[in-house]
């Protein structure tokens, strides 16, 4: 199949925004004391409520690590939108504007084939298995 004339070829890198620095954890225990609205994220999607966020509007989260990264049961990526909060087993992401359009992006993130990896070990997804290795067509 030849790429369209209008496509560029570009890096996962070069393409997108990356918000893991605004990731913060939060024990079960303090996820109870601090039960809300706002939903939190874990690698796989929502996994409780708490009564802040730390992101507002619509991102791509991406699993970093987790059962699913193998048995692809899940998607690896999903759109968050709203107000909500982000534990550090999500990678949090947007395209970049005038270089790729998310919902392209995120369909291009769950049809990735991700290697396999031995349990209990975390995919460093953005930094070393995509970012900078290869072109990808955006």
């Amino acid at each position: 199949m030849k790429m369209p004339t209008v496509w560029q070829t570009t890096t996962l890198n070069d393409a997108i925004d990356l918000f893991d620095s605004r990731r913060v954890p939060l024990n079960s225990r303090q996820r109870l004391e601090r039960q809300g609205r706002f939903p939190y994220y874990g690698a796989q999607g929502v996994i409780d409520h708490i009564d802040d966020y730390i992101f507002d509007g619509r991102y791509i989260l991406v699993a970093e690590d987790g059962e699913n990264l193998n048995s692809k049961k899940l998607p690896l990526a999903l759109f968050a939108k709203g107000k909500f909060w982000v534990n550090n087993h999500a990678h949090i992401l947007r395209g970049k504007p005038n270089i790729v359009d998310d919902t392209f992006l995120l369909a291009c993130l769950n049809n990735w084939t991700v290697p396999s990896f031995p349990a209990g070990f975390t995919l460093p997804f953005v930094h070393s298995q995509m970012a900078g290795h290869g072109g990808y067509i955006w």
